[in-house]
């Protein structure tokens, strides 16, 4: 069969979730990690602390956040036989709500805004981080207002990404304390 990626290594296991333990949605907090940050136990709650001491990372706590499906990038298979087109990658975004207004936090996200980093983000409740060791770059703009005094103010945040076919977040036990 000509078309076919004959570039094949072992398939994994696929492993069931016993017992109903499926992991569940909700993020509420994002570690912005600038590139030289040298962490390289992510589990590790030293190993954060000396990052955020050094000031190569910044913790984003108590938002609101969800990464949505990626975004197929496809592109012309050069093969030909076979489908027309190829997955070469996906485009990947983090969405998230920062309620925490502030003037302060204005200049926060004006500053990151535009800028590329790597990042982490926690699930809540589940134990665990999923990091980002790509270029990540940050879409920020300044809070909104709403119409109502009934309705918050707050910042709408994207990070956005690129990532091969084969992209994998790494997940690691949350490091205690740092995301609290």
């Amino acid at each position: 069969m000509s078309g076919f990626n004959y570039c094949f290594t072992d398939l994994p296991d696929h492993v069931r979730t016993q017992c109903a333990a499926y992991l569940r949605g909700g993020i509420d907090a994002v570690a912005i990690i600038e590139s030289d940050a040298n962490i390289t136990n992510y589990a590790s709650a030293s190993a954060w602390q000396t990052a955020i001491d050094a000031e190569k990372v910044k913790i984003v706590h108590d938002v609101k956040g969800e990464f949505p499906d990626g975004s197929a990038v496809t592109g012309e298979n050069p093969i030909g036989c076979g489908n027309e087109t190829v997955i070469d990658g996906f485009d990947y975004v983090l969405n998230i709500m920062d309620f925490n207004v502030s003037a302060d936090n204005d200049t926060f996200y004006s500053t990151v805004n535009g800028r590329q980093f790597y990042i982490a983000f926690r699930l809540c409740n589940e134990g665990q981080i999923l990091v980002v060791e790509v270029p990540v770059t940050v879409q920020a703009s300044q809070a909104n207002i709403p119409m109502s005094n009934k309705e918050k103010q707050r910042y709408n945040v994207v990070f956005s990404w690129s990532g091969d076919a084969d992209f994998k977040f790494d997940r690691y036990t949350e490091p205690a304390g740092i995301f609290d």
